[in-house]
């Protein structure tokens, strides 16, 4: 999660090199999201607005949402998105490990001719 402060542009500014700093030292897949806290704020003391979040996060290619702490809005769903998207990515990576070799070729298990006969057969007999 990189979390901003909807009330301080600086550190919405942060979240660039905070991203890039994810990107450079985790894997590629791991889940990210942006989070605005203080939503709760009123508008007049805002210095980041929905719209500017939202170009960022397309930008970037990722989620974003915005929370209050204070208020506990949104504060389960942000970390309910989180969670998805770890999950989503590890049923991938589970499929594809499931699929693949080790050098990324495909693998296809088949019982020898021998073991279909066993197989064929009760198994007592």
């Amino acid at each position: 999660m990189i979390v901003y402060n909807v009330a301080d542009r600086e550190s919405f500014e942060n979240a660039n090199s905070w991203l890039s700093e994810a990107q450079k030292f985790a894997d590629p897949s791991t889940a990210k999201l942006l989070v605005g806290n203080k939503a709760d704020l009123p508008q007049s003391q805002r210095k980041v607005s929905p719209a500017d979040a939202s170009d960022f996060a397309q930008k970037h290619n990722i989620s974003w949402i915005e929370t209050s702490a204070k208020e506990g809005t949104n504060v389960v769903e942000a970390f309910r998105a989180i969670c998805a998207k770890v999950l989503k990515e590890q049923q991938t990576e589970l499929s594809m490990d499931s699929s693949r070799g080790e050098n990324g070729t495909s693998v296809r298990i088949e019982a020898s001719s021998d073991e279909k006969k066993n197989n064929s057969q009760n198994c007592c007999g």
